[in-house]
């Protein structure tokens, strides 16, 4: 699996901390996520120029059981993008008694668990040193208080670890066996930045999105979505997982089925990784193998699989339909409003509502219009797509999406 490594938290310490906060901001959202805590529990600070009280990120909730220990109960979180060398004894104990630190304070007579992390590795008895000057300092706030937890570099190197998504975005290599889902993103929003929300799409946002709650406990891993090539359906899934802030940053994506097995073996071999994975022109056989691989693990690894099959066997699954024109017509509207209307109504009934050719046909309007192809010929197809025959073939294609 893709991993980071201590170096890559180390180059984050510069003079405003504003990447170390970026990044713990990102994975205390995704682990709250993972455990059932709402987004609206995690209160973070996203300004660092200006000042937190003591207190970078407030989780107002906890959840059991809790993998990594750090989120049993309500909880305070400050981040230190500095050196150790920096950070002095004085320096330690002003991050609770200091006059700007009013707000943790607060939050220690309530009963809050103190977290602090560090962008720098030392040796166990510089942790159990600064962990004991923070517990004397909460103690005199409140006796009661659970004692502080101390997180040097490679400690949050193991958190972020078990979100493969997370680490691979960070590292920003090629990963050429899936995308992450920033690159998912550029993907479907490269030609049609604008989603226009169906009937049929909203049933299958609202069955994607429970899914992939981690309150709930599915039966299965597996969640698939069928339907016809070029109606729609990757795009659909695609808007239903990025509506998801708990989700999202977990989504790995691939639209190849020994890859999509992979990754699945992976999962389940790693007993603390999290993740989504979204296996796209995955048919039924593969889907079910994968399901079957991920089953005993659906606590921590959701899949969705997206079916180009005309027909399934299993009537229960979701299914995007042919769409009509003027459903099509709507989309392309919002997309390419500056068509002209008589073209673009012509481009979506030649697609007789499959919206990959619509949307490919006004991608290329430009070229329609300068080859000539106008007018009545516009009726005559085979005539009509000539000047776009390559373009066309790519239509053909397994890896073609909107």
């Amino acid at each position: 699996m893709i991993r980071i490594a201590a170096e890559h938290i180390y180059v984050l310490r510069n003079s405003t901390g504003k990447p170390f906060t970026d990044l713990l901001d990102r994975l205390i959202r995704n682990s709250a996520g993972t455990l059932g805590i709402p987004p609206s529990a995690v209160l973070d600070n996203p300004r660092t120029n200006r000042p937190d009280g003591g207190v970078d990120t407030q989780v107002t909730i906890g959840a059991q059981p809790d993998p990594w220990g750090y989120f049993n109960g309500p909880s305070a979180w400050q981040y230190k993008a500095v050196a150790l060398k920096d950070f002095t004894d004085s320096k330690v104990k002003e991050e609770i008694s200091g006059d700007s630190k009013n707000y943790v304070r607060s939050l220690l007579q309530e009963g809050y668990a103190y977290r602090m992390c560090i962008a720098d590795d030392g040796p166990a008895e510089k942790k159990t040193e600064i962990k004991a000057l923070l517990d004397a300092e909460i103690k005199k706030v409140n006796p009661a208080a659970p004692e502080s937890i101390v997180l040097f570099a490679s400690e949050v190197v193991a958190w972020v670890n078990t979100f493969p998504a997370m680490a691979a975005e960070m590292l920003g290599s090629s990963m050429k066996d899936f995308f992450h889902f920033s690159t998912w993103q550029n993907r479907e929003r490269a030609v049609t930045k604008t989603f226009v929300a169906t009937p049929e799409s909203a049933v299958i946002f609202k069955n994607v999105q429970s899914h992939l709650d981690w309150k709930n406990k599915p039966t299965t891993a597996r969640l698939t979505v069928s339907g016809d090539a070029g109606v729609g359906k990757s795009r659909t899934v695609f808007e239903a997982i990025a509506a998801l802030p708990e989700a999202a940053p977990l989504a790995l994506y691939t639209d190849d089925e020994d890859k999509a097995l992979d990754l699945a073996r992976a999962m389940a071999n790693h007993q603390n990784l999290y993740a989504v994975i979204v296996a796209d022109e995955c048919l039924d056989p593969t889907a079910f193998q994968l399901a079957k691989i991920l089953q005993g693990v659906e606590h921590r690894v959701r899949l969705v699989t997206i079916d180009n099959a005309l027909e399934r066997a299993d009537k229960s699954g979701l299914r995007l339909n042919v769409m009509s024109t003027l459903t099509v017509e709507k989309i392309v509207e919002a997309n390419f409003p500056n068509i002209d209307q008589s073209r673009r109504f012509r481009y979506c009934q030649l697609a007789e509502g499959y919206l990959r050719f619509a949307v490919f046909l006004c991608d290329h309007d430009d070229l329609i219009v300068q080859q000539g192809h106008l007018g009545e010929l516009l009726s005559d197809t085979k005539g009509y797509l000539a000047p776009c025959s390559a373009e066309m073939a790519l239509l053909k294609k397994p890896t073609s999406r909107l």
